[in-house]
């Protein structure tokens, strides 16, 4: 092998491993898409189908976070129910990043008012998996695909342009 052959095979090796790390983020975002994104789509298009049980709200509690979330409050209603003898709790109302709230006042204050302490609810649980519940099967805040959108694209253009 002669000298110039041995610098193309190391240019091209180099080329694989430059783009490598590309490949890794590209595989990355694809997994974390699927798991916050894709999984709950499914769910709450699945949803409206799945087996169902009668449920109480047993807290209400509004929540006021601190750090960057401060001044976002939101309703936190965590329910129980019973599948095949065993006792679950579960706080989601929906499906989507954000499972029971969106940080505005007005909404946390509805979501309280409709589900008062002790009000007996209907809860849609997984049937493969009981303690995945909802009270409002089909809903997915379609918000979420902006945090989804913008890592995407900036995914799609490293992938473009490496």
């Amino acid at each position: 092998m002669d000298s110039h052959e041995q610098e193309k095979s190391i240019d091209k090796l180099a080329s694989v491993l430059a783009g490598l790390p590309g490949i890794v983020f590209f595989i990355i975002g694809v997994v974390t898409a699927y798991t916050l994104f894709f999984s709950d789509l499914y769910n709450a298009m699945t949803s409206p189908k799945w087996p169902t049980a009668q449920g109480q709200v047993i807290d209400v509690e509004e929540v006021v976070p601190t750090g960057y979330r401060k001044g976002f409050p939101y309703a936190k209603i965590t329910y129980q129910y019973t599948v095949k003898n065993t006792q679950y709790q579960n706080h989601w109302i929906r499906f989507g990043y954000n499972k029971v709230h969106n940080g505005v006042r007005s909404d946390a204050d509805a979501i309280r008012a409709a589900y008062p302490l002790g009000t007996l609810v209907t809860v849609y649980h997984h049937p493969d998996h009981p303690k995945q519940s909802v009270l409002k099967p089909g809903e997915f805040p379609w918000i979420d695909l902006t945090f989804l959108l913008i890592p995407g694209l900036c995914f799609f253009f490293a992938w473009r342009l490496r």
